[in-house]
């Protein structure tokens, strides 16, 4: 590639980035480069504002070098420019030669002195310009890589503050969990003076060839017991299952517990259940034992009596 070919296409936005950007570093350090580079815009300028470029040319021309207000400011500058010179010097006509507006400057007007100061003028106002917006077109560039760079990192950022906030939360709920567990092993230490956690209490159920026992058996709950454990002991089990309610005498229910099965030995059977202390106070008790029928009805088998001390 030539270097005007080069520069040309740089100015119609024809180069890949890594070539602009090798450009740009190249023009910036090299005078003459740069010197080029502005000829070369002048001349692709002066192409333009008098139709000579091929309509393909002109067409990206205008997409992209005039996509830059201070670009069609320039050329606006140069198409007025080459009215005048047209319209004081006929011969200078688009069809008249390639002679350009940049070239012209130097006999526009009429005095002397006024060319060699117009041609100055004009040729510092065009380099300011070049240089202006070659620098702009290079600052946008990287300015967008800058916010494309910036908005990575704020999403980055997010999805670490994300993670981080994931991990505090999955932290606290295992932290939890160990303190539930470890509660949980802990047995807390009897207090001093506790009860036994249970009383047992033995009754004997009588049946039809036995006569029913004389005196109620007592049964002592200290305070802090847990439960009263009752023992049944009958000569036979004529029920599957049973329910045995218990309740003060003369007084409604206070415990029932149905569906227990006996356990069978060659001399009886055995009723175990177990009764919360807590709702058990001083007193006469009365505990009626159920046969459970296959039909859903309840048999009462017998009614034993004992008292509950203090």
């Amino acid at each position: 590639m030539t270097a005007s070919a080069r520069e040309r296409r740089y100015l119609l936005g024809e180069l890949s980035e890594a070539e602009m950007t090798a450009f740009e570093r190249e023009y910036m350090s090299d005078p003459e480069v740069f010197a080029q580079l502005l000829q070369s815009e002048t001349t692709l300028v002066d192409d333009y504002v008098r139709r000579r470029l091929p309509p393909p040319v002109r067409q990206r021309f205008e997409e992209h070098y005039l996509s830059h207000p201070k670009r069609r400011e320039r050329v606006a500058f140069a198409n007025a420019l080459a009215t005048k010179i047209d319209e004081r010097h006929p011969g200078a006509s688009p069809g008249a030669g390639a002679r350009s507006w940049w070239n012209a400057i130097a006999w526009f007007g009429a005095h002397p002195a006024f060319n060699v100061a117009l041609a100055s003028a004009a040729t510092i106002l065009l380099l300011a310009t070049g240089w202006f917006l070659i620098q702009s077109s290079r600052l946008q560039r990287e300015l967008a890589r800058t916010e494309h760079a910036r908005s990575l990192n704020e999403q980055r950022a997010r999805e670490l503050q994300d993670q981080l906030s994931a991990a505090q939360a999955e932290t606290r709920a295992l932290t939890t969990e160990l303190d539930r567990l470890k509660a949980g092993r802990t047995e807390p230490n009897p207090p001093p003076n506790a009860g036994p956690a249970l009383v047992s209490l033995l009754l004997t159920v009588p049946s039809a060839r036995t006569a029913p026992p004389g005196d109620a058996p007592t049964v002592a709950i200290p305070a802090g017991t847990r439960e009263l454990g009752i023992q049944l002991a009958m000569n036979e089990a004529e029920y599957a299952t049973y329910q045995v309610s218990l309740n003060p005498v003369a007084a409604p229910v206070v415990f029932s517990r149905s569906h227990l099965a006996p356990r069978r030995s060659g001399v009886g059977a055995r009723l175990s259940v177990s009764v919360p202390a807590v709702g058990i106070v001083a007193g006469d008790y009365v505990l009626t034992l159920s046969g459970e029928m296959p039909g859903g009805g309840l048999d009462e088998v017998s009614q034993l009596l004992f008292r509950v001390t203090r």
